[in-house]
């Protein structure tokens, strides 16, 4: 005859595998259904992809285009005034090329992608410099002198603002100036330079261009950036939210350049593709991953049905399995129900979702998981039938 002790460690030995098996369930499932950033990866990339190929020459374009009649209007008007000065004026003379005003985009290359961010989200402040009627005496007298001193011939074949070198100009764009620097001689004035063909040329050179600013602020780099053609690929069409794709990784590159954002998504994208999950902050090899899940699962169950079989084996003939502390063992329907979902149901679905979502079928690791699984499944009947026994042998104790 079998000591209730004997009986007991049994039983503690069973309930222990079971709470293993639990633990080893829900780990896999949460492993299961971590997100594949697989596609984000990609989509991020393709976004900074574009995001480097946007001329940022569009956006001082996007500005001379919004006061493209102020600079016309402009333009004619220092022309008009050259002639009514008197001085001579090829067909062909160029200018002269009025400046536009506009805050600047952040370095796209080595920039924090932060920065970037805030600049599109935020406000503008745009403008165009406005010549001064008022100015035109002014123009007429400074043009009498530099007539004077050149022969009665000579034509202009050019006409240049001279604006300051540090100002902003955007490659491919049109002639763009920071708010800072607007003026070489902190004064607002331009030096309109009167080219000829003269070899040196005489002095004066240029004529002093008065000019007043005319702005607007609204959130103008975002319009332009929605409209432009690798721009509208990185801004959401509904929200306006710049690189809307690499906001799902934003905490981790986004006091980096656009240069180091794609090295450390590329590296990133590069541990899925050779199959590196990620549990818990550990690197998990997928092909290891879909293997041991379920061959973990198939062993605790298999010991776990052979101490049952063991048990019964015992022929227990006391009362004492009737107030041992397993849910296997509670006379209700809702423990019987749980039992038997913890030990056929969770581990089951648990490992056929994680061979659905990381496994290949042309890999032997899957192959492998997949053939365990089968085995948990039929394991789990078998442990459910000789649960059945063991909770009728309880009940007919109890009577």
């Amino acid at each position: 005859m079998n000591t209730p002790n004997a009986l007991v460690e049994n039983l503690k030995v069973i309930k222990v595998l079971h709470q293993l098996l639990m633990a080893v369930t829900a780990a896999i499932l949460a492993f299961a259904l971590r997100p594949d950033l697989t596609q984000e990866y990609k989509a991020s990339l393709d976004e900074l992809a574009a995001l480097k190929q946007v001329s940022w020459g569009g956006w001082s374009n996007y500005v001379a285009h919004r006061y493209q009649n102020e600079l016309d209007q402009d333009s004619r008007l220092l022309r008009t005034w050259v002639r009514q000065a008197g001085l001579r004026v090829k067909k062909d003379a160029v200018g002269p090329v009025i400046p536009v005003f506009g805050d600047q985009v952040p370095y796209v290359g080595t920039g924090r992608l932060l920065d970037l961010d805030t600049f599109f989200s935020s406000t503008q402040r745009i403008g165009v410099t406005r010549v001064k009627p008022s100015e035109r005496q002014s123009f007429l007298q400074q043009a009498a002198k530099w007539k004077s001193g050149r022969g009665p011939t000579v034509s202009i074949v050019a006409l240049n603002l001279s604006v300051n070198s540090s100002g902003l100009q955007y490659n491919n764009g049109s002639l763009m100036l920071d708010w800072l620097n607007h003026s070489p001689s902190a004064i607002s004035a331009f030096p309109l330079y009167l080219n000829t063909d003269e070899q040196p040329p005489p002095q004066p050179s240029f004529v002093l261009v008065s000019y007043s600013i005319q702005s607007e602020t609204g959130a103008y780099a975002l319009d332009w950036l929605r409209n432009d053609t690798f721009g509208q690929r990185i801004v959401d069409p509904k929200t306006g939210t710049l690189l809307p794709h690499l906001k799902a990784f934003w905490h981790q590159i986004n006091q980096d350049g656009s240069d180091q954002a794609i090295v450390f998504l590329q590296e990133e994208l590069a541990a899925n593709t050779r199959g590196t999950l990620s549990f818990f902050g550990i690197p998990v090899e997928r092909s290891l991953a879909v293997t041991a899940g379920p061959v973990a699962t198939f062993c605790i169950l298999l010991f776990m049905g052979l101490h049952l079989m063991h048990f019964r084996s015992l022929s227990p003939d006391n009362g004492a399995i009737r107030d041992y502390p397993w849910v296997a063992l509670f006379h209700s329907t809702l423990a019987a129900a749980t039992a038997y979902a913890s030990i056929l149901i969770l581990p089951t679905a648990a490992n056929g979702v994680l061979l659905y979502r990381f496994g290949q079928t042309k890999e032997w690791s899957t192959r492998i998981g997949t053939f365990a699984v089968l085995l948990v499944l039929l394991e789990g009947v078998w442990i459910l039938f000789e649960v059945s026994k063991v909770r009728k042998r309880s009940r007919l104790l109890g009577d």
